[in-house]
């Protein structure tokens, strides 16, 4: 399909990046209809015909490419929403900075309401990355081997359970205590809040929005025993990071952890999500469980 394109914001990030934009309609995947933003004195920008906010709903476009940072794109998603315009066609321009980003797959992913159920902050890094909401509790937490594979082979039971706070542990980056929790014999760290109160909120909101249609299982461990368990849960696609060879349907090998000296392999994984190492196409990875590598490792 090609998307009848919309950008919104001619400031810095618009100069910064207008070749980007341009690149996209070069491979046939937009065309770029109009330019609208808060300062209204021009008629085109770049040839690119400039349109008021309130001639909007008379044009005709299917994406929306905001040039702000994620602070505004939020306050415009919210003022384009009150002037009844569709939320789920804007997009941050940091986005189509993504390795292997592709019109077509973002707004499959985006209307899949994929949720990511990962036993670290790999899931929440990637929604983050993609500028999607989070559909799942497991966001800004850690399980241990254990619990998590416990959990993921029965989680409906499980969330039905009452969190229960039962200790504290401390998070030495941000200095503070956080709350420990159980689901019965599942064990939960809320290491990024700092109150049961703020953790339960979130951790009861969010658990509403899982979508048991498409959940995608992601799992990071160095004991092939605990792998091979992964790969046994029973869903349709899920993946496991893992620092070894494998021939499990379910592992993806980082074959370039062991290069990289002594570094905690959850470090890597975490760092994968947030794009320092651009290894592995993540819109076939969350559309597909497909582990599409991006590149080799040298010898």
């Amino acid at each position: 399909m090609k998307y009848k394109c919309l950008i919104w914001g001619n400031g810095v990030i618009f100069n910064q990046n207008y070749n980007l934009v341009k690149y996209y309609e070069q491979k046939n995947e937009i065309e770029i209809v109009g330019i609208t933003a808060n300062l209204e004195c021009f008629s085109k920008m770049n040839g690119i015909p400039f349109v008021k906010k309130s001639e909007l709903n008379s044009l005709e476009f299917d994406a929306v490419v905001v040039m702000t940072d994620r602070k505004m794109f939020k306050e415009i998603v919210d003022e384009a929403t009150k002037m009844s315009l569709n939320p789920d066609i804007f997009i941050p321009m940091d986005v189509l900075r993504l390795a292997c980003f592709n019109f077509d797959k973002y707004f499959e992913l985006k209307k899949s309401k994929v949720s990511i159920l990962s036993n670290n902050c790999w899931g929440g890094f990637t929604y983050h990355s993609l500028s999607l909401r989070f559909e799942s509790p497991l966001i800004n937490m850690f399980e241990d081997d254990n619990s998590y594979l416990k959990l993921m082979s029965n989680l409906e039971h499980y969330l039905s359970c009452e969190l229960v706070e039962t200790g504290k542990g401390y998070n030495a980056v941000s200095k503070f205590d956080y709350p420990i929790c159980s689901l019965e014999d599942v064990t939960l760290h809320f290491n990024h809040y700092d109150s049961f109160d703020k953790a339960k909120s979130c951790w009861d909101e969010r658990k509403k929005r899982i979508n048991y249609e498409n959940m995608m299982p992601v799992m990071y461990t160095t004991s092939r025993t605990k792998a091979d368990a992964f790969d046994e849960l029973p869903y349709e696609k899920k993946v496991c990071f893992v620092p070894f060879e494998s021939d499990k349907k379910s592992h993806l090998y980082i074959d370039f952890y062991e290069k990289m000296g002594d570094v905690e392999f959850w470090r890597v994984v975490n760092w994968m999500a947030m794009g320092r190492f651009n290894y592995y196409d993540i819109f076939d990875l969350l559309l597909d469980g497909k582990k599409t590598i991006l590149h080799e490792t040298a010898d």
